[in-house]
């Protein structure tokens, strides 16, 4: 067995591929915007020492100190229902009091915890809220939401699950948020009414969307849902990008506490964000909410020079699956296959890049950052091999 980072691979001789090293350059190609990259740059030893020791005493502090203001939040959120109702979401209507005191807490409690989780410096580009929605990309950690939110984006759209969540679902119901419940069949539609309303409305508050409805590892965009797009209006694209040096700041396959321990064991978080010009929809893009997911989908890769992929939020379960082992990769293979009506060999071209895009930038990155064992050194042909597959 041989681990990828977040899981392992199967034995080489059950995959078809001559090494180990072929089958995970098939499987960085083919899920791309999902695959768990480990750092290769070579680093001094006192680095990595330093960093652990640096993790025994940020780490808890941090968690602790997260907690304290969460709690804090969450104690005067639900204090202030005692002075005024709140409506089918929790919230309060944003034009009275309890409202406005209720976002003023949630931007106080999302900058202290960027500032304790190491965000001391935000990097921002452009004017905010030219609309009311704001749809961000790419999504790649928990500290989209915060860093958003401190831009004074109090309110997001999240699965009713989020609700439930102990004090964070408070604040976040609390502070004007929408919730979707997938087993609802009217849920959508009362959405969709309540996006409409907020746009039209110049005192609501902002609205935090990332369409894409998965973290993935920065590299590219997968393909947004044309949910928040059928309301038809304007929104306005956020970049979001996460400068780093040695460690990847990004949840993509990992396990979450992995993720948040290298978040909170770096001493600084880089991060910045762009805003984008509004966009308003044409009557082509009225017609069709995919055209006009697509649309902002590629202002925001043009902007931040990204790739974009034709892999879903449902092909990051599969394969998430797969690493966790409840399905074999054969059953992961064929359920995309059949997906998409084509062979293992074209599931490349549908993984790093979106049909029409060129992959070589992409490709060419990973042929420099992909390590290479003692053993696999004859296994280069093979590897362009893949690579013209895509060209």
């Amino acid at each position: 067995m041989f681990a990828t980072g977040v899981g392992y691979i199967p034995p080489v001789e059950k995959t078809g591929w001559k090494s180990r090293k072929s089958f995970r350059e098939r499987e960085k190609l083919i899920f791309a915007p999902f695959f768990h990259e480990v750092v290769t740059k070579k680093v001094f030893y006192p680095y990595h020492l330093f960093k652990l020791l640096l993790g025994f005493i940020l780490v808890p502090l941090r968690m602790i100190a997260s907690l304290f203001f969460i709690a804090l939040c969450s104690f005067l959120c639900r204090a202030l229902r005692l002075f005024g109702s709140v409506d089918e979401f929790g919230a309060f209507s944003h034009k009275s009091r309890c409202g406005r005191v209720a976002r003023i807490f949630t931007i106080i409690t999302a900058r202290s915890l960027l500032f304790i989780t190491g965000h001391y410096f935000i990097r921002v580009k452009g004017k905010s809220h030219q609309t009311k929605i704001a749809v961000a990309g790419p999504h790649s950690s928990w500290a989209d939401i915060l860093l958003l939110i401190s831009q004074g984006y109090t309110s997001f759209i999240s699965s009713s699950f989020v609700r439930k969540i102990p004090l964070v679902g408070l604040i976040a119901a609390t502070s004007g948020s929408i919730f979707v419940d997938r087993y609802d069949k009217d849920s959508r539609s009362k959405v969709r009414k309540a996006l409409i309303a907020r746009a039209q409305d110049k005192d609501a508050p902002g609205i935090i969307v990332f369409p894409e409805g998965a973290t993935t590892n920065a590299k590219m965009l997968i393909q947004f849902k044309a949910g928040i797009f059928r309301a038809g209006v304007p929104v306005q694209g956020a970049l979001i990008r996460y400068p780093h040096m040695f460690d990847r700041p990004y949840w993509d396959v990992n396990a979450a506490l992995p993720h948040l321990c290298v978040m909170l064991s770096q001493f600084i978080n880089h991060v910045s964000i762009t805003f984008l010009d509004a966009h308003y929809p044409t009557k082509e893009e009225l017609a069709d909410p995919f055209l006009f997911a697509n649309n902002v989908r590629r202002e925001i890769a043009s902007a931040g020079k990204l790739m974009t992929s034709s892999l879903t939020q449902r092909h990051k379960l599969l394969y998430q699956d797969w690493i966790f082992h409840q399905i074999s990769w054969g059953e992961l293979i064929k359920k995309i296959e059949s997906e998409f009506h084509t062979s293992e060999k074209d599931l490349i071209r549908i993984g790093c890049k979106d049909l029409s895009e060129d992959p070589s930038k992409y490709l060419k990155e990973m042929s420099e950052t992909l390590p290479m064992s003692k053993d696999d050194s004859g296994d280069d042909q093979e590897f362009q091999d893949m690579v013209a597959m895509v060209e």
